[in-house]
């Protein structure tokens, strides 16, 4: 199924959530006011828990940190909601010297307050952030992608709701290795290729920024199994919306496993005259234990799926639970 014509709400998060990432530059000057933030302590019964995939990942790879705020109360509670803003949310990532890395992808947005979710008794919201995106180095101020370079890192992350207090994570360990092989020669034609698409893409005239994404598109269809892949097919759904379902189609057949294949469900899930029940049935019964079918399947049961854009996903589980079967 692909999909040319998008819902313009979803659309404009997406472009939204691109303008940020460009921009970190100019944003990231603003006051931090939750840091310093009421940190009073929080009801011993709601859990935020972080925790990594495995602890060992290759140059390139996104480093996905799981966060997760659990309601163990006996009734229900209001928190802050997470969202891939990250609200209220501080991300400590230090490396093998002790220093501390800042943002450069997702916005370190302390002095954005967020929005309030209310968990039921056993409830939780769940939220997953690409440390590399979030993170990772660029090769030049034009370029979109980023890396983490190799060597050992320390993650930990605090999270403050202005209805529940505060709350700490475990430290978690995790190292970056250098790639090999075949993964080495597509990590070095993905260097190269950043600073000539991105150049192209950030002028003004259609054909240069044609040739751009046109670069990004014969890179994954060239290098399908390099580790920047996915994350580099999201940029290119984000970027050309015109293809964008084309886009959503690959990453959902090619990289179902992938955290970045949700927004990429999100993207036919809000185009026009979507049966947005049947697309979710249809990957649900489909690749089998991967991350977009947990998705779907929590999705269409009206659960809080743990993905990279929850409110989004949540909003839509909501909607389907009161529409009539």
């Amino acid at each position: 199924m692909i999909v040319s014509k998008l819902e313009g709400q979803w659309g404009a998060v997406r472009a939204i959530r691109l303008v940020l990432l460009t921009n970190f530059a100019f944003i990231a000057l603003a006051s931090s006011v939750l840091r310093s933030a009421d940190t009073s302590p929080h009801e011993p019964c709601i859990e935020f828990e972080i925790s990594l995939g495995k602890p060992r990942y290759v140059l390139g790879e996104d480093v996905w940190l799981r966060i997760v705020l659990a309601n163990n109360c006996d009734s229900a509670v209001t928190v802050t909601e997470l969202s891939y803003l990250a609200a209220g949310l501080r991300i400590d990532l230090v490396d093998s010297s002790g220093k501390r890395l800042s943002y450069t992808g997702f916005l370190d947005v302390d002095w954005y307050p967020g929005f309030e979710a209310r968990l039921g008794a056993g409830e939780s919201q769940g939220l997953l952030i690409s440390l590399v995106e979030s993170h990772g180095r660029h090769s030049s101020p034009v370029t979109f992608g980023q890396l983490l370079p190799t060597g050992k890192y320390r993650v930990s992350c605090r999270f403050y709701s202005a209805s529940a207090g505060s709350f700490d994570s475990d430290t978690l360990a995790f190292s970056i290795e250098a790639a090999a092989g075949d993964t080495a020669k597509a990590l070095a034609a993905y260097v190269a290729l950043e600073d000539s698409a991105a150049t192209l893409l950030h002028k003004f005239y259609r054909e240069h920024r044609k040739e751009g994404l046109l670069l990004y598109s014969e890179y994954i269809t060239t290098y399908p199994k390099s580790p920047v892949a996915p994350r580099l097919l999201n940029t290119l759904e984000s970027l050309d919306r015109v293809q964008a379902g084309l886009y959503a189609d690959w990453m959902i057949s090619w990289y179902p496993e992938s955290p970045w294949s949700a927004p990429s469900l999100l993207d036919l899930l809000y185009a026009d005259g979507a049966d947005r029940r049947e697309i979710l049935r249809s990957v649900a019964n489909q690749h089998s234990g991967s991350h977009l079918r947990q998705v779907a399947r929590d999705v269409l049961a009206g659960r809080r799926p743990v993905c990279t854009f929850p409110k989004a996903m949540y909003r839509i589980a909501r909607e389907l639970q009161e529409e009539p079967r």
